[in-house]
Order: structure tokens, then sequence, then C-alpha cells
């Protein structure tokens, strides 16, 4: 009897197990939805010269990450650079004629005030002014355009991104449209998941996301909720505008503006933004500030003169600044290896550029060198 009624609460327990452990498993796929079906997305940007012409500089090579106005090739400039040359010169010929037709209708007009000469002789003075100062007028729009296409012949990067798709090389003829390589952007990585449609009532903007790829599997990381997207640089610059007018408020401070010291305004640098997702204004609206200083790209500039406007001014206390880094900690992101790493990557391209700017003050110098030397 005991034999049996023990095999029968063992049978019991392993049934309740599992119906419990399907049970478990069946709740879980429902609340917390998972897929295999994902894919890691970005934008391609095509790139195709805009002139055409001989390479004969290519100063990258496939899969290689580029900086936004980094040079990836140039077409040979002679031609171009003869363009603008000649262009230059119709120019000053034309500059000549409408000083000389300039004279001529000075001197009509008083011949015909004086009534010395006929009505026709002022009049055709009058067109010849005005022809050739249409004249001179089309000589500088081709001086501009010679001057764009020479800036043609070098290709930059429109984008922060990776080289891919290299199809180019030193001496290749090349025809302006045509797509000779492509940047992955890296400001527009997003990852697409598929779920099924039972999953879907169970899924809400804002949750996050747990993500591992393909080839690194036990190196999960998180989704940033969408609700966070474009807040951590205007938290802290928040941070940073709170400590500043803590400064500038401080007994030590007023001492020192009291003996005649003057305070020094805060910069907000190069205030763009590499999202296309995101408004090309976004961060001069949320950065306005008394005793602040913004330096930002033209393009960004001629955005702001054209449809931004300032709603209110960033809180001398912070505002919400410290709420909003707290959401970032808590979705898995590490600040201070942030700060550290956008900081390094900052350094190393004001490096790369000042050491540009030095190499070409070195060749044209060197240029003027040989010149004056002959």
């Amino acid at each position: 009897m005991r034999p049996r009624l023990f095999s029968y609460l063992l049978t019991l327990t392993l049934v309740g197990l599992a119906a419990w452990a399907a049970g478990s498993l069946y709740y879980r796929y429902l609340q917390t939805p998972w897929t295999r079906d994902g894919q890691v997305r970005a934008n391609i940007v095509g790139i195709a010269p805009r002139v055409s012409g001989p390479i004969v500089r290519v100063a990258v090579h496939d899969n290689q990450p580029v900086h936004q106005g980094d040079l990836l090739f140039e077409i040979d400039p002679e031609d171009f650079q003869a363009q603008v040359d000649l262009a230059a010169g119709q120019v000053q010929n034309a500059e000549a004629n409408l000083k000389q037709q300039t004279q001529n209708l000075q001197r009509q007009t008083e011949l015909y005030r004086a009534r010395v000469n006929a009505l026709q002789d002022f009049q055709n003075a009058q067109d010849s002014f005005e022809a050739a100062r249409a004249q001179l007028a089309s000589a500088k729009a081709n001086l501009e355009l010679a001057r764009l296409n020479l800036g043609y012949t070098k290709v930059v990067a429109p984008v922060e991104g990776y080289v891919t798709n290299m199809n180019t090389s030193s001496g290749t003829y090349v025809t302006a449209g045509n797509q000779l390589m492509a940047l992955v952007d890296t400001s527009s990585f997003w990852i697409a998941g598929y779920f099924k449609e039972n999953q879907l009532p169970h899924i809400r903007a804002g949750q996050k996301a747990l993500i591992t790829l393909m080839g690194h599997y036990g190196q999960p990381f998180e989704g940033i909720p969408d609700s966070l997207s474009d807040q951590l640089g205007i938290a802290i610059g928040k941070g940073a505008y709170k400590a500043y007018r803590d400064l500038i408020a401080s007994p030590r401070w007023q001492r020192a503006f009291n003996a005649g010291a003057r305070p020094q305004r805060l910069l907000f640098a190069s205030t763009g933004t590499k999202d296309p997702r995101t408004s090309d204004v976004l961060y001069i609206k949320m950065l306005a500030a008394p005793l602040t200083v913004n330096t930002m790209p033209e393009a960004t500039l001629k955005a702001f003169a054209g449809h931004g406007e300032v709603n209110g001014m960033l809180p001398a206390d912070g505002g919400d600044f410290e709420a909003v880094l707290a959401q970032f900690r808590k979705a898995g992101i590490d600040l201070n290896a942030l700060a550290t790493r956008l900081q390094d990557e900052g350094a190393a391209s004001f490096v790369k550029s000042w050491n540009e700017l030095m190499a070409v003050i070195i060749s044209k110098s060197a240029a003027l060198q040989a010149a004056s030397s002959r």
C-alpha cells in the first residue's frame, strides 16, 4: 500500500512541477517576449563625385573609420584650377569694361544735359552700361561656379562612419554622379526586432531591451528607451551650467569680482546634431542660457536662423539633470567610462586636425620659399 501511495505522490509531484514549469515558461513567453529575428541596421550614405576627372589620391581603405570632413579621395584639380583662373580673368575684363561704360555714360549724360548730343547717343550709353553690368554679374557667377567645381575635386566624408563597398583607386577616371563607395553612418545604428502577433500586446514603448549579438554570446547589452533619446548631452549641459552658476555665485568668486575680476563665459561647443532623426536645432534651443557662448556649425546656424526659436532658458539650478542621469545609470550606461572615451576621441580629433593644419602650412611655406628663390 505504501509503495503505491508513494508512486502516486511522486507522479502528482512530477506532474505538478511539469505544469508549473510549462506555465512559467508560457507566462515568461508572453510577459517578457523575445525573438531571434532581429537585425542591426544603419543608414548607408552613398559617396559619388560631383565633377568628373582622374583620381590622383585615395585617402581611405575599405572598412576604415572616418570622421565627418575627412578626405576620402581627390580628383585631379589642374583643369578646374585653370577654369578658375580663366573665370577670374573674365571678371577682371568685365570690371574694366563696366568702368569704361560708366565713364562713357557720365560723359554722355553731361553732354545730353548741355543739349550737345542726341537722345539716341545718351540712350545707347545707358544700354551699354547695363549690358556691361550684366556681363560682370555673369562673369562673377562663372567664377563662383569654377571655384565650386574646384572645391568638389576633394570629396570628404559627409558623416562619421565606416567606409564600405569601396570600388576605386588612384588613376581611375570617374564620372560625376557615379557612386564609388559608401559610408555606414555610425550615429544611425538601431535594432529592428520582429515579434509574433500574440507577443505585441506585451511590448510597450520605453521598455528596456536586452540584446545579444550573434558571435558575442555572453555579452548582452541593454537598449536605451526612446524616452531617453538625445537627453544625455542636454542633462550634462544642465549639470555643467549649474556648476558654473554655483561657482560665480560663491563667496570666493564674489571677492574676486569685487577686486576687478570678470567671469569667463561657459562654452557649449560644436552643438550640431548628427542623428538625422533629431531636430537640427535641438541643442541650440535646449542649451540657451545667460553668460554662455554657443559655437555651432554653419549648417546649424543657418537652420536656427530659418526655423529655430528659444522657448526658455537653462535653469541655474540644473533642473532635472540629476534625475535624467540616474535614468541612464539605471539603463546600464557607465557615464564615467563614456565621458572618458568621448574626451579621448575628441582630443585625438583635435590633434589630427592640428597636425593636418601644420602639414598644410609647412607645404605652403616650402612652395613659397621655392618660388622666391627662383
